[in-house]
């Protein structure tokens, strides 16, 4: 069965390695690593070894995957939903 595309900005596929903070109130709660699978304008999808709770502050690091120069993509938002890793 074909299910229409909801999202309205497309996804890019990148593999990038992340760091990642979940923030609540000033603290940092929790620290980790992923890896990006894909990337759009409104919001990103990363995997990383342990579900996160939707609703928190996070910061990401991305290792942005540049030839000439390491780059980091630094990224500030709102965990929406968790399923699985």
């Amino acid at each position: 069965m074909f299910t229409a595309e909801r999202r309205a900005d497309c996804r890019y596929p990148i593999h990038a390695g992340v760091e990642y903070r979940l923030i609540l109130g000033r603290r940092v709660i929790r620290t980790g690593v992923g890896r990006l699978v894909n990337i759009s304008r409104g919001g990103l999808l990363f995997e990383c070894a342990n579900a996160l709770p939707s609703e928190n502050r996070i910061e990401l690091d991305v290792d942005w995957p540049a030839q000439a120069v390491k780059m980091v993509l630094h990224v500030m938002g709102q965990t929406v939903r968790s399923q699985g890793v």
